[in-house]
């Protein structure tokens, strides 16, 4: 039974080295190592002494015996190649070559192992085993002083490129593995020499291993070396904590079974398995008990760490979680997984606002029907929080400030022990409140670094989620401010011509052609005033132009007369060829004209000249309408009058040009505006040869 215990145990220890192929850091896989040797040391102290006192048949035992020691050297092995680069801050990982070489000494051991139990070359004599020469055994031996002296050799470059006032803390560690090395390598040396080995030697090695390993253990609590660049992540130990408790569990059973058996007592079958089943249903609760879990990592990080908290872990981990965060809630809810996986209470709260509105409680871990209320901008925790770093609720100090004690003590229980602000470029923007631990422990330094560093980082992603939110709303009030001015620009020109109809109706209603065009103007203001209705429906839609192929001289012949006899004293010609086609949307191109229009007659008092071009060229097709009034204002040229609301007209609204040049941006064009030397003002349409573009453009404006 004991055998098959020292199989089970070799196998769990030495599969923890599976774990390197996930660690990316040299430094994590050094600590495995270590944390592996640490483990290794005692169960190969325990396989000699039992093997010396004969407490295991001599076959079995020196097989097994002989198995250890090559995974251990395996094990002492890779703690050697990575000493210098994993305790020197900045050295890289170590070549491919030596990692090959490494890998081919570990598969060559291994092997070695394999053949020394399916068949073991060795003779036993009384007391002891002798092996031939240039056997297995043999050759494990020479591979182990090898790996002895490689580790002496990198102790001692470690111990001499290690700055003086550290050399204090590593001083025991680099002693005890050092005795590591010459026990093995000197045993390691014996059995080259004379062949064989002995039980004698085995205790002795027994007893000085014992040693080294309550050194290395002493160096690494006394000095606390986990947290140095000798780092064995608390990963690692967690992950090795079942392990050890089962090993150490195992030992214990198999120390008592053998005790019983020494002193003649009979070990019952049924009570073996009895307390075999009672340790695996105890090893079963701890597994699945998240409270005793919880206290056991807190015994480990409170002591074997400096530091309570790997931050490292706890802001990539908050990091990642703030990545899926979109809005405040998601924030918030990060907040709170981050802090109910470190910190060690199960009482969180989180109120959000800000220092005008006060500060709504949005989190809580706890019954809603115990949540407090919430903190108004006066609030005396608030204003304790606007000066300090954070509010711990049982300081003395607290007790000279009766309207603070009394405010906390008006929460409803269960009462947070402690808060701590939420703060961003010096704006509160909320705070945490933390219960008591259920360790039994009190907040300290750790606990305040942790939650200063995570409460940054949300206060500041809870800013940059207020900033999105309040962009998108900014940027629909825009859009819809937007299509407002669209609408009243529409109505101001169904109205104007519906004015100017009305002012020529007493001089020209008994004109047929004029009773024509008033029929056809009236008929246009009720559809642009559709247009207008239909539009209000649909505030949030963009403008979607309605493409067919159009003959642009019969749409200037349709569009023009009827604006000459609206807008009468401006003259209007054209000069367009026949044959020329456009993609477009006659009634968004319609509007364009009649802003142009419009824009030329008002800018001329009712007195301008227009001169409309229309020529088919590289580029596409270009339209020119060009009039005769007052020259664009240079201040204007070349954008500036068409941003929106920018007018030098008495009354105008400066939005026409805005409109018209983003209705040709979604048919596809462009335009611009200048003044010619002849004088006046002219605006150049270019239509480019490809069909529009069917998707929305961004018609924001710059202001």
């Amino acid at each position: 039974m004991l055998i098959n215990l020292f199989w089970l145990t070799n196998l769990i220890l030495f599969a923890a080295s599976s774990f390197s192929f996930v660690l990316k850091e040299v430094h994590r896989k050094f600590s495995l190592a270590v944390a592996q040797a640490l483990l290794f040391l005692p169960l190969l102290v325990v396989e000699y002494l039992a093997v010396a006192l004969n407490m295991v048949p001599d076959p079995e035992g020196f097989t097994i015996l002989l198995t250890s020691q090559n995974l251990f050297l395996v094990i002492w092995s890779t703690a050697a190649r990575r000493l210098n680069t994993a305790m020197s801050a900045g050295k890289p990982e170590p070549t491919i070559i030596l990692n090959l070489l490494q890998g081919a000494v570990v598969f060559l051991i291994l092997g070695i192992s394999v053949w020394q139990v399916l068949d073991p070359s060795f003779e036993i004599i009384p007391d002891a085993i002798r092996f031939p020469r240039f056997g297995t055994i043999y050759f494990v031996s020479l591979l182990c002083l090898l790996v002895m002296l490689f580790m002496a050799w990198q102790l001692e470059a470690f111990w001499r490129q290690l700055p003086k006032p550290r050399r204090r803390e590593y001083g025991v560690f680099v002693v005890g593995s050092a005795l590591v090395c010459a026990v093995q390598g000197g045993v390691a040396s014996y059995r080259l020499t004379y062949l064989e080995l002995a039980n004698d030697i085995l205790f002795l090695q027994a007893v000085f291993l014992l040693i080294s390993w309550m050194l290395l253990v002493f160096a690494v609590l006394r000095h606390r070396l986990l947290n140095r660049n000798l780092f064995i992540s608390r990963k690692i130990v967690y992950s090795s904590v079942a392990p050890a408790l089962f090993a150490t569990y195992f030992l214990l059973l198999g120390t008592v079974s053998f005790v019983i058996r020494l002193f003649g007592y009979p070990l019952e079958w049924v009570l073996f398995w009895f307390l075999l089943g009672i340790g695996g249903l105890a090893m079963a609760i701890l597994g699945i008990s998240e409270p005793v879990r919880q206290r056991l990592k807190f015994f480990i990080s409170t002591h074997f760490y400096v530091n309570k908290y790997e931050y490292r872990d706890e802001w990539l981990a908050f990091s990642t979680l703030l990545q899926k965060a979109a809005n405040e809630a998601g924030v918030l809810g990060a907040l709170r997984q981050i802090l109910a996986e470190s910190l060690y209470t199960l009482e969180i709260r989180i109120w959000s606002g800000t220092e005008d509105h006060g500060f709504g409680l949005m989190v809580s871990t706890l019954d809603p029907e115990l949540q407090p209320l919430n903190l108004t901008p006066d609030d005396p925790i608030i204003r304790y929080l606007r000066l300090e770093p954070r509010l711990i609720v049982e300081d003395p100090i607290l007790k000279q400030s009766d309207t603070l004690t009394l405010r906390i003590a008006s929460l409803p229980p269960p009462r947070p022990v402690l808060f701590v602000p939420l703060v961003a470029s010096g704006q509160l923007v909320g705070c945490i409140g933390l219960g008591r631990e259920y360790t039994g422990g009190r907040y300290g330094r750790d606990d305040f670094d942790l939650l200063a560093a995570l409460g940054s980082q949300a206060a500041s992603a809870l800013l940059a989620v207020r900033l999105t939110e309040e962009t998108a709303r900014l940027r629909e009030q825009r859009a819809l401010n937007n299509l407002s001015a669209f609408l009243i620009h529409d109505i101001k020109n169904a109205a104007s011509i519906l004015s100017m109809v009305h002012a020529n109706a007493k001089t020209h209603l008994d004109n047929p052609d004029f009773r024509k065009d008033m029929h056809t103007a009236i008929h246009d203001a009720l559809q642009r005033m559709n247009k207008v209705q239909a539009s209000l429906g649909l505030l949030r839609d963009r403008i979607k132009p309605v493409l067919r192929n159009m003959d642009l001289r019969s749409f200037l012949e349709d569009l023009l007369p009827r604006f000459s006899r609206l807008l009468p004293g401006l003259g209007i010609v054209f000069d367009c060829p026949e044959g020329i086609t456009l993609n477009s949307d006659p009634q968004m191109l319609g509007t364009v004209m009649e802003n142009l229009l419009l824009n030329a007659y008002e800018a001329g008092d009712g007195s301008s000249q227009v001169q409309i071009t229309a020529i088919v060229d590289d580029p596409g097709t270009t339209i020119t309408v060009s009039n005769t009034g007052p020259a664009i204002p240079g201040h204007l040229l070349p954008d500036r009058l068409f941003q929106p609301f920018v007018s030098d007209k008495p009354g105008g609204s400066g939005i026409g040009l805005w409109q018209a040049r983003v209705l040709l941006q979604h048919l596809g064009a462009t335009l611009i505006a200048d003044n010619p030397e002849t004088g006046g003002a002219r605006f150049v349409i270019r239509f480019s040869p490809s069909d529009p573009s069917s998707d929305s453009v961004d018609s924001s404006p710059t202001l």
